[in-house]
């Protein structure tokens, strides 16, 4: 299916957004998007309209659209709800014996190190969400699959404003993938539950640590 106008802005805003063109709280000019992507105004103002019910773009009265601000707590609320999702596909994976691609897994985890490594920080964000809606996919619901995709960008994107990036969070993050890899391999579903229970325990904390220093 061929993209269209609205869903190519889309894509391209997220990326000067991902690449650190456009940081919390600057404005997101309609005219300047559509000469710098040479998109007419249109698509970008549907791209627009379609990032802030993502949250990832607010409209502020005498403003127009800025880039949100995201804060510490609203991130940590958003945790919890990834969590009970998380350990819900957990347990649905194992107690109805559905099919998942370890495989793909165990690739995704060589490609977030490898990314890690090569200072590639949005292929390490893009491939670290990949991981977990692996997880969700799994049980096909399509529904918290959805909703997990739309806060999880939130958070990469949050990583990146606050400059995350420089203190090289991802060897922790490779090494809690791979446990819940191993778990998942040896069909060791306690494990697995206690591994993905640690993982996001530690992402909060990363957060939290984020905020103290953003």
């Amino acid at each position: 299916m061929k993209e269209t106008l609205s869903e190519r802005a889309y894509t391209q805003i997220v990326e000067l957004i991902m690449n650190g063109e456009y940081a919390e709280g600057d404005m997101l000019s309609e005219r300047e998007l559509s000469e710098k992507l040479n998109i007419s105004r249109t698509p970008i103002r549907e791209a627009l309209k379609r990032l802030s019910e993502g949250d990832l773009v607010e409209h502020i009265k005498n403003r127009g659209a800025v880039v949100s601000s995201i804060s510490t707590q609203r991130l940590m609320e958003q945790f919890v709800i990834r969590e009970l999702f998380e350990e819900y596909a957990i347990q649905k994976i194992f107690d109805d014996q559905l099919d998942l691609d370890l495989d793909y897994l165990e690739e995704n985890i060589r490609d977030t190190e490898e990314a890690m490594e090569s200072g590639d920080y949005k292929a390490y964000f893009l491939k670290e969400r990949e991981f977990h809606f692996e997880l969700l996919r799994a049980i096909g619901n399509q529904e918290m699959l959805d909703f997990v995709n739309r806060i999880t960008e939130v958070q990469s994107l949050v990583m990146l404003y606050k400059k995350v990036r420089s203190k090289n969070p991802g060897k922790d993050t490779v090494k809690e993938h791979r446990m819940i890899l191993e778990c998942l391999k040896s069909n060791d579903k306690d494990g697995a539950l206690q591994a993905i229970r640690e993982h996001n325990r530690k992402a909060k904390n990363r957060v939290r640590a984020l905020g103290r220093n953003g």
